[in-house]
């Protein structure tokens, strides 16, 4: 659901999915924090958002035997985008995942750690900057996540 400038202000509790439009233009879809809105501005699908039990540095992710899994996904981005939010700081983190996108398609959830895009490590980098490799490479990311194991 494309909106302008305007209507977030009205709404500021949406949250921007990433997206991208043409030749390098970039546009954001915004959804409400408990749920997801079709096109016809019904709600559809589960909530999607999720907050971090407590932060996790860089080198937890990485020490071997740790409590996490490394997941890859290949996301192909559609018509509006690859239907995912990153936020956090040094490790980034998946905050949500629009259920009929793409990213949920190639099996993203909410509370992975991001670290790699494209074969570049970002577990040093924040949010906005993870953010601005994804919007402005390819429509093809390959995306590698650390996932905590469920005991």
């Amino acid at each position: 659901m494309e909106e302008s400038v305007e209507s977030r202000a009205l709404w500021p509790e949406r949250r921007a999915l990433f997206s991208r439009e043409g030749r390098g233009a970039v546009r954001a879809r915004w959804m409400r924090p408990s749920s997801v809105l079709g096109q016809n501005g019904h709600h559809r699908g589960k909530h999607t958002w999720a907050l971090l039990k407590r932060q996790v540095s860089p080198e937890e992710l990485q020490t071997p035997g740790g409590p996490y899994i490394k997941k890859t996904f290949t996301i192909v981005g559609d018509a509006v985008g690859w239907g995912f939010v990153v936020r956090g700081n040094k490790p980034c983190h998946i905050q949500a995942v629009d259920p009929s996108g793409p990213a949920a398609a190639a099996g993203m959830k909410v509370c992975q750690f991001v670290v790699s895009v494209n074969g570049l490590n970002v577990l040093s980098l924040d949010y906005k900057t993870v953010s601005n490799l994804i919007l402005t490479g390819p429509r093809t990311i390959v995306m590698e996540v650390m996932e905590e194991i469920d005991y």
